[in-house]
């Protein structure tokens, strides 16, 4: 009976893997730039900075999500071990984009493609930004510990979105037949008003 109903194959091709990696790698990096720039200069802190933190984690899911559905990815797990492995490289993007937007404010010139390139350097910066801190929280300026969990909150609001995200663009059935998605069409089949219960046994039954 459980063959009557459609099931994903679970299908991840590694061609599709590597659309969906470099799809949304290159959506997330613009998004990166867009939301490090946002939270540094917007002067709201609160409820509007999680609301950012969760846009730019959903949105780079997603866009990873519809780029693994171009690459044909049937299966969630990919899907979602994609977006983690993306939302990754973007959160890191992210830091690198506030950290140097952060010193630039203050008239210090560091590198971009340095920071980059060079985590242990970046790892370095951001451990003296938590020292002397960041923002001001209605005239406190949260440092060390306090600061931390701040970030931490910060990551757990990117990196999930981003992963749950990322398996809704391929949620659709898909035709193996004919190796396409399958388009919803409404209104196919038309019925009397009839029980669920009894339309649903009459289908499984195959009397149409």
């Amino acid at each position: 009976m459980n063959d009557l109903y459609y099931r994903p194959s679970g299908q991840a091709p590694m061609a599709g893997i590597a659309i969906g990696v470099l799809g949304g790698g290159l959506a997330g990096a613009v998004l990166a730039f867009v939301y490090s720039y946002a939270i540094l200069y917007i002067p709201i802190v609160g409820y509007v900075t999680f609301i950012l933190s969760l846009g730019f984690g959903g949105l780079t899911g997603f866009a990873t999500g519809l780029a693994l559905r171009r690459g044909k990815v049937r299966s969630t797990w990919a899907a979602w071990a994609t977006g983690g492995l993306v939302a990754a490289i973007t959160f890191y993007c992210s830091w690198v984009v506030w950290v140097y937007a952060l010193f630039h404010r203050a008239d210090v010139q560091v590198p971009l493609g340095q920071l980059f390139m060079h985590p242990s350097s970046l790892w370095t910066l951001i451990v003296e930004v938590n020292k002397v801190g960041a923002w001001n929280v209605k005239g406190s300026t949260p440092t060390g510990a306090v600061l931390w969990t701040f970030w931490g909150i910060e990551a757990l609001l990117i990196l999930v979105p981003a992963v749950v995200c990322a398996a809704l663009p391929i949620a659709d059935p898909f035709c193996e037949a004919c190796e396409r998605w399958c388009d919803e069409r409404k209104a196919v089949r038309m019925s009397g008003q009839t029980a669920r219960e009894e339309l649903v046994q009459r289908i499984e039954a195959k009397r149409f």
